[in-house]
C-alpha cells in the first residue's frame, strides 16, 4: 500500500518538476542616463532549449491586476534569452534610449512549452561614477 502511494505521488510530482523554470535576481550593468543593460538568470533543474523560451514585458492587463503602473517608458525595454559564457541561460534586458528615471518597476513574462511565469523586478539606477582627474 505504501509503495503504491509513493508511486502515485511521484507520478503527480515528476511532470511538474521536470518542466520547472524560475527567474533569478537581476544584475544591473548600467547607470542613470545610459541605455539600460541588465541580466536575469534563468533557473532550471533540467536543460531548456533557448528557442523554446519567449520573454516579454507583461501586458497592461497583467500590470493592472498586480496593481502596478505601466508607464510608456517600459515599452522601450527589450528582453532576449541567451546563453552566457558560463553555460547558464540569461535574459538580457536592455533599451536603446537612455533611461532618465531613477528606478524602474516592471513585470517580466516568460513562456515556454512547460508553462508561463511572471515576476516583478525593481531596478534602482544610480548616477554614473565620475573619477576626478589625476593630479588635482
Amino acid at each position: 500500500m505504501l509503495v503504491r502511494a509513493c508511486w502515485i505521488i511521484s507520478l503527480l510530482v515528476l511532470p511538474f518538476s521536470a518542466r520547472a523554470l524560475g527567474l533569478g535576481a537581476i544584475s544591473l550593468n548600467s547607470s542613470l542616463d545610459q541605455p539600460l543593460s541588465a541580466e536575469i538568470e534563468l533557473l532550471s533543474p533540467e536543460p531548456v532549449e533557448l528557442d523554446d523560451i519567449q520573454v516579454s514585458l507583461a501586458g497592461a492587463e497583467v500590470f493592472e491586476k498586480a496593481g502596478l503602473d505601466r508607464p510608456f517608458l517600459l515599452t522601450e525595454l527589450r528582453f532576449l534569452p541567451q546563453l552566457g559564457k558560463d553555460g547558464n541561460l540569461y535574459i538580457r534586458v536592455g533599451s536603446r534610449q537612455a533611461i532618465r528615471e531613477p528606478y524602474l518597476n516592471f513585470l517580466v513574462e516568460v513562456s515556454w512549452s512547460g508553462g508561463r511565469l511572471l515576476k516583478e523586478y525593481t531596478v534602482l539606477l544610480d548616477p554614473p561614477v565620475v573619477q576626478p582627474p589625476l593630479g588635482v
